[in-house]
C-alpha cells in the first residue's frame, strides 16, 4: 500500500502575499493521489483559503504570533512594530505548548512564513520546509536595536530542513541560511489568458492584504475621473463607508469599483498598467505579466524598500512619491503616459520571469520525503 501524506501549513497573518504563494503551493499537493489531508494554520487569510478550497482541507483558525504596525498611510511604524515583537518569545512558547496537546499527526509541515513551525517539526520528528522572500529576523534586525530579542527566532527558522527564495531575495539572508537555502521561480496567483479589449488605456489600483494603501486610494479618487482617457479598476473595500468617495467613483465614467483582492487580482491581465504599494506579491505578478507599474514607497519598511530598490535600479518599474497622492496624481499619470510607459513596457517584454515555483517547491519536497 502506497503511503499517505498528512501535511501541515503553517501561514503567516501578516499581509496577503503569504496565503498567495500557499495557495499555489497548496494546489499542486492536492493533484496528488497520496495527499490524505492537508491541515492550514492561519487566521486572516483563511476565508481566502475557504473560497478557493472549500471542504478539500482541513483550516485551523491560529494566530500564528508576528504582525507589524502601520499609519492610515501603511507606513511601518518602528515603535510600535517593536513593542508588538517584545512578547513574541514567551507567545511562540505557548503557542508550541498549545500544539504539541493536539496531538498533531503530520508527515511534514511547509511553512510562509512562522519560526515556530520549524521548531515544532523538530520536536516532532518530522521534516519542515519554508517559503519566503524575507525572514523575520532579517526585518526586525533591519528596526530593532537590540539583537538578542532575535536569538530564539534564529533558532527555530535554523531547524528547517529547507527554505526555498523566489527572485529578490536579499543576498544577506541567502547567505546567512546558506545551507538550508534553495532557490526557487515566482509563485503568483493564476491567471487567466485574456487580452486587453478596451479602447482606453486600463490603469489598475491596488490595495493589499493589510489595506495599507486605502487612504491613498482615498486621497487620489476625485481627481481620477478628470483623466478620462484613462479607465480605472479600483479596489474599494475600505471606502464604500464613505458617502462622498463612494457617490464620486459611482458616478465616474472612468472609475470601476472592485471588491475583494481576488476580484481586483483577476483584473491585472485586462490592464496596461498598475498603480500599488511596493509589496513583493505585487511586484513578482507585475514582472511576470510584464505590466508597467507606479510603485508607492513606504519609508522605512526594510522589505518595500529593498524590492523597489531592486524593481527602479533595473527600470521595471517607476516611483509614486507621496506629493504624487494628491491632485498632482493628473500631471504625473499624465507623465507616466507620455514620457515612461512605453519604454517600461519595451524592457519588461525583454525579460521573462517564470512564475512555476509552487510546482518546484511540490518537487523537490516530494523527492525529499521519498529518500
Amino acid at each position: 500500500m502506497k503511503k499517505k501524506y498528512n501535511i501541515l501549513f503553517f501561514i503567516s497573518d501578516e499581509g496577503y502575499g503569504h496565503t498567495v504563494r500557499q495557495r499555489a503551493v497548496i494546489k499542486e499537493f492536492l493533484k496528488n493521489k497520496e495527499v490524505e489531508s492537508i491541515t492550514v494554520y492561519t487566521s486572516k487569510t483563511i476565508k481566502i483559503l475557504k473560497e478557493e478550497f472549500l471542504n478539500k482541507i482541513n483550516y485551523r483558525d491560529v494566530f500564528n504570533n508576528i504582525r507589524t504596525k502601520k499609519n492610515s498611510l501603511g507606513h511601518l511604524q518602528i515603535k510600535e512594530t517593536t513593542k508588538l515583537l517584545d512578547g513574541w518569545e514567551k507567545k511562540s512558547k505557548i503557542w508550541l505548548k498549545k500544539r504539541l496537546k493536539e496531538n498533531i499527526k503530520a508527515d511534514f509541515i511547509i511553512s510562509d512564513f512562522v519560526p515556530e513551525a520549524f521548531e515544532l517539526a523538530k520536536i516532532l520528528g518530522i521534516r519542515s520546509y519554508g517559503i519566503c522572500h524575507f525572514t523575520w529576523d532579517w526585518l526586525y534586525a533591519k528596526i530593532l536595536k537590540r539583537k538578542k530579542k532575535l536569538k530564539l527566532m534564529e533558532s527555530y527558522i535554523k531547524k528547517a530542513d529547507k527554505i526555498f527564495f523566489p527572485p529578490i531575495t536579499e543576498n544577506e539572508i541567502l547567505k546567512k541560511y546558506k545551507k538550508i537555502s534553495h532557490k526557487i521561480n515566482f509563485i503568483i496567483t493564476e491567471f487567466k489568458k485574456e487580452k486587453i479589449i478596451n479602447n482606453k488605456i486600463v490603469g489598475i489600483i491596488m490595495d493589499n492584504g493589510t489595506k495599507s494603501n486605502s487612504k491613498n486610494i482615498a486621497n487620489i479618487l476625485p481627481y481620477l475621473r478628470k483623466l478620462n482617457k484613462i479607465k480605472f479598476y479600483i479596489q474599494a473595500d475600505n471606502f464604500i463607508n464613505n458617502p462622498m468617495l463612494y457617490k464620486i467613483a459611482k458616478e465616474s465614467k472612468n472609475i470601476e469599483l472592485i471588491y475583494g483582492n481576488k476580484n481586483i487580482h483577476s483584473k491585472l491581465p485586462l490592464s496596461n498598467f498598475v498603480i500599488a504599494r511596493g509589496g513583493f506579491n505585487t511586484i513578482s505578478e507585475c514582472l511576470v505579466l510584464k505590466k508597467p507599474s507606479l510603485l508607492i514607497e513606504e519609508p522605512k519598511n526594510p522589505e518595500i524598500i529593498k524590492n523597489l530598490s531592486y524593481v527602479f535600479n533595473k527600470k521595471y518599474s517607476v516611483p509614486l512619491l507621496a506629493k504624487d497622492l494628491s491632485k498632482n496624481i493628473i500631471s504625473r499619470l499624465n507623465k507616466f503616459l507620455d514620457k515612461e510607459y512605453i519604454p517600461l513596457k519595451k524592457r519588461l517584454n525583454e525579460i521573462k520571469f517564470k512564475s512555476n515555483g509552487a510546482k518546484q517547491v511540490y518537487n523537490e519536497i516530494l523527492k525529499d520525503i521519498k529518500k
